[in-house]
């Protein structure tokens, strides 16, 4: 386990500081997803997406301290934000996106032709899914996701194949990814939301 990792567990809090206006907001991590930390803040206060910010975290009075920008705020739910934590920091790899079992029609394109599926489970980084056409691992693909609210058209290096399934990784494209992790993100809540509620 590396030396940052105990900063980023449930319940630490957090005092994020907007650099190009100097306005703080404290609030504490919900969830860790490696790539990603989602912030509930002590206070609701609108945070655009792309906002530079300096991020810190105090663990038995020892800060640690870095800069970061606002992915997503949930504008819909509880007003949680999310940032996003720099690779340099070296997280355990453990958790990189939330990943959810969820069933998005999508569309890959192959030789020329469109192919229209279904997804099996799909996380920021990537995704598993039907395919009645078959891929070969290494090779890149473009794909259309549906979303209730768009479409996210990106590139693709297929992982693994199966008969009649496949896994890709998403290329870095981020505000693509960015898009898609504030998607699933509110599906998850709503979905604990549904469980918790008797």
């Amino acid at each position: 386990m590396n030396s940052n990792q105990c900063y980023f567990a449930e319940g630490s809090l957090v005092t994020i500081k907007d650099i190009s206006s100097e306005q703080e907001h404290k609030g504490e991590i919900v969830a860790n997803y490696g790539t990603y930390l989602v912030i509930n803040p002590e206070q609701y206060t609108h945070i655009n997406p792309g906002q530079q910010v300096t991020v810190g975290i105090i663990q038995s009075n020892k800060p640690l301290v870095f800069d970061s920008y606002i992915c997503f705020q949930d504008q819909k739910l509880n007003k949680q934000f999310c940032i996003y934590v720099p690779s340099n920091l070296d997280q355990k790899k453990k958790r990189k996106y939330l990943r959810l079992a969820i069933e998005l029609t999508m569309v890959y394109r192959i030789d020329g032709q469109e192919i229209c599926t279904k997804t099996i489970n799909i996380s920021a980084g990537g995704m598993y899914f039907f395919t009645p056409r078959s891929l070969v691992s290494g090779q890149d693909i473009e794909l259309d996701l549906f979303l209730p609210e768009n479409t996210i058209t990106i590139g693709a290096r297929v992982l693994r194949t199966m008969q009649n399934a496949a896994s890709v990784e998403f290329h870095e494209e981020m505000e693509k990814i960015h898009l898609l992790a504030a998607y699933l993100y509110r599906q998850s809540l709503l979905k604990r939301i549904e469980e918790e509620t008797p």
